[in-house]
Order: C-alpha cells, then structure tokens, then sequence
C-alpha cells in the first residue's frame, strides 16, 4: 500500500523518488520478517535512525536528553571560544541574546526541548554572564528571575529557555487557532482535534500521539492563558464565565450578586440592546467601576461581526512570541525605578549596566559581601568606622567625597547631594544640562559613579594603587570621547512654528474630533464639532463612556463625529483629528484580531458611505476647539450630549478660531 501511495504521488506530480538512496524506519515492534519483506518491495534499505532533517532530529521513539544533546554542545563550543574576563557585563549579554539564546530558537519552533536541556541551556547562559567557570567561581550578583525579566521591569531581557520554547510553541497552536492554511495545520487539526477545542485543558489525555503535537499541546497550555474574546455582536461569549472584558478578566468574580445555574449560561448580547448597553441590568449584577469598564466597549453594532477569540496581552490582539513570553513572567516589578528612563540613557553600556546593579542596591560592597555570608565585617576597610553599604561609598567616604570635590573643577553646573539615596540618584540622572562641552550632565555624573567603583575596587586588592590627583581630567576626557564617538552628526534642532484652525474649502464642512483619558486606564470622553467654510458652527458633541483608554476614547470621538454629519444631511466633510494611531488603524486592512474592531468597523463603514470624505491628521493646536469639547465630558452625564450652539465652556476657544489666532508648537527637525 505504501508503495503504491508513493507511485500514485510520482505519477500526478511527475516527480521522481529515488528509493535506493531513500531509506525505512519500521518500529521495534514490526516483525524482523516483515520489515525484510517492506524493504525488499520498497527497494530502499532499513535504518535505526532517520537522522535530521532541515537541521532538527526525526523523533522515532522517546525525546531525551540526548536526542538533543548537540544544541549544548554548540553552546558551549561558542562559549569556549570567547574569554569572558575580557569582556564586560554589557558585551557578555549581547553575546548572549544574539547567540547562546538565539541558538535553540529554531529547533525549539517545533518541538518540546527536554526541561532538563533547557535548565542546563540556562545555566550555560547564567555562568557566563556573570563570569562563572569550572576554574572560576563568580558571584552571581541579581537572581536569574530578575536577569530574564523585561528590561521595563528591571531585568536585562534574556529568554528563559523553557519560557521560549513554550511560547514559540504557542505560536503554532495560534496558527491552527487561526485556520491556517497550510496542510499540516489540517493534517494536526483532523489527527487529532476532532472538533476539540485547542484550549481543552485535557488535550493530550489518553491520546497516543507525536512529540509534534505534544510540544503543541504544551505551547495551548501557555496560548489559554493569553486568550480572550472580543465582543462583536455577544451571541457567542457567555457574560459571566468567560473572559472578554480587557483588564478585568472573568466576570463571575466580580458579582455582587451570585450567578443562578441558568444566568450562567447568559451570552454577552442578554445585556445588549440595539448596539446600546443596558446600564440598569448591567449594575444590577457588577460593581459600578466594572459597569464603568464594561460600557465603554463598542459592541452590537451593525458592522461589529461576530465574536473572536484574540491574543490579550498585545495591544494590538495579534500573537507574537514576545508578548507570550513576557506574558508568563511572574517576576515582581520594581516599580521603584522607571527602568525604561534607565535604559535610554545616552551612556556607555558598561556604566549603563553598573547602573542596573547599582539600582538593585546589588553592588558587592562589605554589607552585600556580610549578607551574602562572604564575609564577616561589614565596615568601611578605609574609613575603619560605619558600615560600607552603597551610600557610605557612593558619597560618605572619604575617597568619594575627594572625587566628588575634585570633578566641581571646570564644569558650570555640579550635582546636587540633596535628599536621600534614592531621590539623590534620581534628580542627578534626570539632569540634562550640558556640564562641559557638548557633555550632558547625567552622563558626567554615571561616569562618575562608575570610576569611584572601579577606584574603590583597584584599592581595595591592589596594595600599589593610588587614587589619581586629578580625577575630573580623567573623567571630563572619558565623557567627550564618549560623546564625540556616539552622538557625532546633525543633532535634532528645535524649531517654533505657529499652527491654527484651517476652514475647510468653499462646499465642504470640517468635523474635528478628539478623545481624553484620565490616566493611562480611566474615564474617556471625547468630543467634536462640525463647521462650514464660514467658521460658522453647525454643531457638536460630547461623549463620555465610563472607563477605557485613550485610543477607545479617540475612535469613541470619530464614530459619533461621523455619525452627527450624517445625520445631519452634510455629503462633502473633511475629518481632522490629531490621533495618528487612529489614521493608522483606519488605514490598515486586516485589523480582525484588534481589540477595537467592532468600532473600527463601524467608523470605517460610516467614511464608505455614500459622500465625499475624509479623514486627515492635524496638530492638537489645530484642534482645541475638539480638545475643549472632550475636557467639559469629564463633568456629564454618561451618554452623548449634542450642542447647537457652542457651550459657554469652549466659547472662548471657539472665537480664537474664529479670528484665526494661531499656537505656538515647538517641533524637532
């Protein structure tokens, strides 16, 4: 049969096989007879041992170890060839990310990794990092939970091998979630789904299969836990037990009234009426603060579609193996430093790494060396009174406070020594004035910082070393070398220019819209006006929806923006609004899994109608009439309110562009 399989493929696709130099793997089980018997009328002779193919072994029987033993030994063999004491911390973890973390990607897209391969993979990475070998013990300075954080969360980045290999596998669970097209996506759909669901918690239970779907099923583990719906028309999601409200998760947490065995089984459109919500039901059951979540979504509409499961932890509701990876962190956020403020700084790598184990109050001083249990006394070795901790070296010492005095010398503005450690740290980094030449302050300060370190360090196990006389020269020259190196070319010049309202031409009217939010996640409003080329006001609005973003409140302006002009009988309109994240989702074709589809849609339906319009990008200094509108929501009523004159709270506002009074707004060029 499988020959004849083979002949009937040769003879459609006119392609050949050559089955002298193919070969047959049959299973231990197949009797030694019949496996003779297969090879004879194949015409291709028996292996124990398929080999590889496009790179990744050919799983015939249980993945162990070994199976996969040659991804460590090209680890290590690259690790070898680099000698870590001449490297810095900064050069050590771009080794790391670009190609010990990198090398196991492309195997690990297809197949579960032993978790004992990835703990070694790990350890491998970790020792070299931090410098550790068999003939050198390192002390590993910050945990490694904290190292493969998010750098925006006080980490450097590096994958977790087996967080990696489960979130590339969660990708192709996504691609079957998605229908894909491909015939190993129908070829894994028919084998083994069944008309089950990806996200069946017992997908693999009493079921024989492959490593292949088993590294998927280990990959839906990890994909269930970043789904959620997004509403379209809520005839598909049930209301309490399953999760499509962003930010609140499942529902039936939150009720204040016990859900019965029936209302459990209520769908999301129970509580829809027209493309409305039904606010009085809805309070009934939810907290007010959930209610004010719930209505600002966009749902029911005529344009909404269907409900759609999306990935939740992408602003954008499309899967990628980053989000997914950083999605299963569980490591708790620093949120004493802005860590991304951290990693911009214009600073050299290495002090920009000095700077990440300063901020953990991790630097190996006598107090970290006596907690870590390296050491017994804690005091200062050179002062020989107070503990050496971060602070007592940085600036209590006397060697510190020497360099601090000295580098005052030729700079027009010095650090600040005011308030504690923290707020010490904080307010000098943040500083941008230029101390010396083209050099920032912050980035003389982390110098330094670094260089008392690096003087501390040289005293501390070099009998000979002497503190240098003049150690602003040496720094001063370090931070213009720097800034001659890497920030050389046109800087961006700051520029005034004056921007003001702009009539639309004669037979066409102009609706400017724009959104507001009260913090990254809180009430949104929007607002927007209608004028003819006259400057004359034809109409208004202001919306407020309960809580949500500022690109919900932004797309909430456009739709009962563009909703208002219609109904009002205006055919030739010019949409401005000084969102460029809505012109770019409004451009774009394929926005499917995007959170906001349904009012997307819906705003996209309304600009195909049959007129003339269009949707155009202005500055915020050219929409203040717009801004006014949206800032009075925050003191109405939930709902939308219209104006046929404008409101005594923007009059002002509305006469400047009457009169064509412009703003100044300075730009970068």
């Amino acid at each position: 049969m499988m020959r004849g399989c083979l002949d009937t493929f040769c003879n459609l696709s006119g392609q050949q096989i050559s089955f002298p130099k193919s070969c047959i793997f049959c299973s231990s089980n197949t009797n030694v007879r019949i496996t003779k018997d297969i090879s004879k009328v194949c015409g291709s002779p028996l292996t124990k041992d398929l080999g590889k193919y496009l790179g990744v072994p050919l799983i015939h029987g249980r993945v162990r170890n070994r199976t996969y033993g040659a991804l460590v030994e090209k680890v290590q063999s690259r690790l070898a060839a680099w000698k870590s004491d001449n490297l810095s911390v900064a050069g050590r973890v771009t080794l790391i990310k670009a190609v010990t973390s990198a090398l196991p990607v492309y195997t690990m897209q297809s197949v579960k990794l032993p978790s004992e391969l990835c703990l070694k993979l790990d350890k491998l990475n970790r020792n070299f990092l931090w410098g550790h070998t068999e003939n050198k013990k390192a002390t590993h300075l910050i945990k490694w939970d904290m190292v493969c954080s998010p750098k925006s969360r006080g980490g450097l980045g590096i994958k977790k091998m087996k967080g990696m290999n489960q979130a590339l596998l969660a990708k192709v669970g996504w691609w079957i979630l998605q229908h894909d097209n491909g015939i190993w996506c129908h070829l894994l759909n028919h084998k083994y789904l069944n008309n089950r669901s990806l996200t069946d918690p017992e997908l693999i239970k009493g079921v024989v299969c492959s490593s292949t779907w088993r590294g998927v099923a280990f990959g839906a583990k990890l994909l269930t836990k970043g789904l959620r719906w997004r509403i379209g028309d809520g005839c598909q999601v049930l209301f309490w037990l399953d999760n499509w409200v962003p930010e609140i998760g499942f529902l039936r947490e939150h009720a204040t009234v016990i859900p019965s065995a029936d209302t459990l089984t209520q769908t999301v459109s129970h509580f829809l009426c027209n493309g409305n919500w039904n606010i009085a039901q809805l309070a009934a059951v939810l907290p007010w603060n959930i209610v004010h979540r719930v209505v600002s979504i966009h749902a029911g509409g005529s344009y909404s579609g269907p409900d759609r499961c999306i990935w939740g932890w992408a602003k954008d509701g499309e899967f990628s193996v980053k989000t997914a990876h950083e999605g299963q962190l569980e490591v708790e956020s620093l949120t004493l430093w802005p860590w991304k403020f951290v990693w911009k700084l214009k600073i050299p790598p290495r002090i920009q790494h000095f700077l990440w184990v300063l901020l953990h109050g991790k630097i190996l001083t006598n107090e970290q060396r006596c907690i870590r249990g390296m050491g017994l006394d804690a005091s200062c070795p050179r002062c020989l009174s107070g503990i050496e901790n971060i602070e007592h070296l940085l600036r209590g010492y006397r060697d510190s406070k020497a360099v601090w005095e000295d580098i005052s010398k030729g700079i027009t503005s010095s650090p600040t020594f005011l308030g504690n450690m923290d707020d010490w740290l904080t307010s000098n980094l943040h500083n941008n004035k230029l101390v010396i030449g083209n050099v920032p302050s912050f980035l003389h300060f982390a110098s330094v910082l670094w260089y008392i370190w690096k003087w501390r360090c040289s005293k501390t196990f070099d009998d000979d070393f002497c503190l240098p006389q003049t150690p602003h020269l040496i720094i001063n020259r370090v931070c213009k070398d720097w800034m001659e190196a890497n920030c050389a070319g046109n800087p961006r010049i700051a520029r005034a220019i004056s921007v003001a309202w702009d009539p639309p031409s004669e037979g066409y009217v102009k609706l400017n819209v724009d959104g507001g939010c009260a913090g990254g996640l809180g009430a949104i409003t929007a607002g927007g006006v209608l004028r003819d080329h006259w400057k004359n006001w034809l109409g208004g609005f202001v919306v407020r929806k309960g809580v949500g973003s500022a690109i919900e409140a932004e797309f909430w302006g456009l739709f009962e923006g563009l909703g208002m002009a219609w109904r009002k009988g205006f055919r030739k309109i010019v949409v401005e609004t000084d969102s460029m994240s809505v012109l770019q989702l409004i451009d774009k074709e394929s926005t499917n899994n995007h959170p906001l589809f349904s009012i997307l849609q819906s705003c996209k339906s309304l600009i195909s109608k049959d007129w003339i319009c269009s949707v155009k990008h202005v500055f915020r200094e050219g929409n203040m009439v717009a801004d006014g509108l949206a800032k009075m929501g925050h003191g109405l009523d939930m709902g939308v309110h219209f104006f046929e004159e404008p409101p005594p709270a923007i009059t002002d506002i509305f006469l400047n562009d009457v009169k064509g009074l412009s703003s100044v707004r300075v730009s970068c060029c």
